[in-house]
């Protein structure tokens, strides 16, 4: 699966620009770019220099404009020679935290050991062995987060209506001015053995949620507005259920 980020940082010349590098970046092809570039009424072509196939090419082309930045003429056009260039990009491009699948471009071979080019290839095969794996990873607790999600919907309306039923009476005479938290927890006290086991499977299952990554996005359930807070964009249990976990011995969720 190709990353969809992945792209090319490049370094062109142009025979009309004696003496003029353009340092860029392209999701598409090399190909594509340099007919793109060739629209733009310059009289001769584009030749690719050199370019790197990375896993983020516009932090590439960042990176290249810095360390060239001395020499800039207009724009992503720097005026310096070719061997300075591609021997400064090699330098910033390899010291970066940047995945090069390949190298492409008429310097390679002038430029580029066997040993190094091997090397590129070999922590290629190693980042793409680590995306495979992580890739698992994520496919694996979006499964999670669904089934906990269907758990979650299940549970969540059966245990708003126990507590709502307990802490009724401090809601209606304290209103705003309850503590929440200590409401909770003083409303777990009154739990029946049945009634806290459906607390201990939601603690659970909220648990799975959080570490599939799948909580943040639950939203407020329909009859279930006291069970969920929200802390800017991130959503949470709300002081109300926390306090009945604490109550109940079980961790709180912040």
């Amino acid at each position: 699966m190709r990353n969809c980020e992945r792209g090319f940082v490049y370094i062109v010349s142009n025979s009309a620009m004696p003496g003029l590098l353009k340092v860029g970046h392209t999701r598409q092809s090399l190909s594509k770019r340099l007919s793109q570039l060739r629209s733009t009424g310059v009289p001769s072509r584009f030749v690719v220099e050199l370019a790197f196939d990375v896993d983020r090419p516009k932090v590439g082309e960042k990176l290249l404009h810095v360390a060239f930045r001395k020499n800039r003429f207009d724009k992503e056009f720097f005026k310096l020679p070719l061997q300075r260039a591609v021997e400064t990009a090699k330098t910033v491009i390899e010291n970066s935290s940047l995945v090069v699948y390949r190298v492409d471009g008429r310097a390679k071979e002038q430029f580029f050991t066997k040993k190094e080019l091997r090397e590129i290839s070999r922590k290629r095969k190693s980042q793409e062995k680590k995306n495979k794996a992580n890739e698992l990873v994520r496919s694996e607790l979006q499964t999670v987060a669904r089934e906990e999600t269907e758990v979650f919907l299940v549970l969540a309306p059966k245990v708003q209506r126990i507590l709502l039923s307990k802490t009724w009476t401090s809601r209606v005479l304290f209103g705003l001015f309850t503590n929440h938290f200590d409401t909770g927890r003083s409303a777990a006290k009154g739990l029946s053995d049945e009634e806290k086991r459906f607390f201990y499977e939601l603690h659970e299952c909220i648990d799975r949620l959080r570490h599939a990554g799948g909580f943040q996005g639950l939203g407020i359930p329909q009859n279930c507005e006291s069970l969920i807070a929200y802390d800017g964009w991130k959503s949470r249990p709300s002081d109300l259920l926390n306090g009945v976990f604490r109550g109940l011995g079980l961790r709180p969720f912040y």
